[in-house]
């Protein structure tokens, strides 16, 4: 909603139109967390799709891109820091390489807590794969980096 102060904004759109059409598209939803210091801006970098006549084109990475400038430019003097931007990437689709060309990693694996690195069977989806009948997906976590928050979306670099 413009009508908000960017730090109060909950919710973020980017999409690529052609020819007065939307062929790729991805929003991003807030949650105020409260932490032992104030609180935690988690956003989740979600519902990412390209009309499978414009795959392969980069579009997805371009819409990443913008909403992730998005994100940070509405959020970069917040009270609460920067924000903790992740995103469940759908590992049947490969959406984890949009992500990893934006900036996107998967968490580095603490072997003293093992913690798995795909959600395995995480959730059902329904856009048109091949896969079983009633098969869950396995999804993959991901986070954007301070460094590359920094680095490549910081409303403040001066080139």
């Amino acid at each position: 909603d413009l009508a908000l102060e960017p730090t109060e904004r909950n919710f973020w759109f980017s999409a690529v139109v052609k020819d007065g059409e939307i062929v790729s598209l991805a929003t991003a939803e807030r949650l105020l967390m409260p932490t032992a210091n104030g609180h935690l801006d988690l956003v989740e970098s979600t519902e990412w799709k390209t009309n499978e006549a414009y795959t392969g084109h980069g579009l997805m990475s371009a819409v990443l891109a913008n909403l992730n400038l998005q994100i940070v430019s509405d959020l970069w003097k917040s009270p609460n820091g920067l924000p903790l931007i992740y995103a469940e990437c759908n590992y049947q689709s490969r959406s984890d390489r949009a992500g990893h060309g934006v900036g996107f990693t998967i968490p580095s694996r603490n072997l003293a807590i093992p913690a798995p690195q795909i959600l395995e069977q995480n959730v059902l989806v329904q856009d048109g794969q091949e896969v079983p009948e009633g098969a869950l997906r396995d999804f993959t976590f991901m986070y954007l980096p301070l460094s590359v928050i920094n680095r490549w979306y910081n409303p403040d670099y001066d080139n």
